[in-house]
């Protein structure tokens, strides 16, 4: 992500608090901190609300998609991706037809190279104020617009992985000059 950013100057891919471990949150800006073997106990008074502690290592790989979860939409039949997304990433997409096909094709690379991973919807909360363990499905509500669905890869060898999954034009558009606007119909 830091190649897009320093490349294009673009601050809609990058997150810089992705790599958070763990955040504490606490209104008043006041952090007690005990430390057993001496029996004591630290008052932090920054006046910062937010203390957070990153990873120490990038814990893996995360592929990133946008996407329209249709259960959010039943009571209409339109959709509009937002503007901010038409706009920072590409004048093109690949709209997967059989989601069941593709996740599947990558589990089975994913499986039989032996990498642990986990998939799922990914959560916007405000990280001012939030509070504990946050995990690579969890974002900043400033990016709540891209709608994310995410695969997160286990890779403690910290290197950009490759899967081959074969062609996808058996269960893909490609598009091209989008204008952002969806119809749906449900059969």
């Amino acid at each position: 992500m830091k190649k897009y950013e320093i490349e294009d100057g673009d601050n809609k891919r990058g997150d810089k608090r992705e790599m958070i471990d763990w955040q504490f949150y606490d209104s008043q800006g006041v952090l007690k901190i005990k430390i057993p073997n001496y029996n004591k106990t630290i008052t932090v008074n920054n006046g910062m609300p937010v203390l957070s502690v990153d990873h120490e290592f990038n814990p893996g790989n995360i592929f990133c998609m946008y996407c329209i979860d249709t259960q959010k939409y039943k009571e209409t039949s339109e959709f509009r991706i937002d503007e901010r997304v038409l706009s920072g990433f590409g004048s093109e997409c690949l709209i997967i037809l059989d989601p069941a096909a593709l996740f599947e094709r990558i589990e089975t690379v994913l499986k039989n190279r032996n990498l642990t991973f986990q998939r799922d919807f990914v959560r916007y909360e405000n990280l001012r104020t939030f509070h504990g363990s946050k995990s690579p499905f969890i974002k900043d509500t400033t990016y709540n617009y891209q709608n994310e669905y995410r695969i997160f890869i286990k890779n403690p060898r910290n290197n950009p992985l490759s899967l081959e999954l074969g062609s996808l034009e058996d269960i893909s558009i490609r598009m091209s000059n989008m204008n952002g606007l969806f119809k749906f119909e449900y059969s």
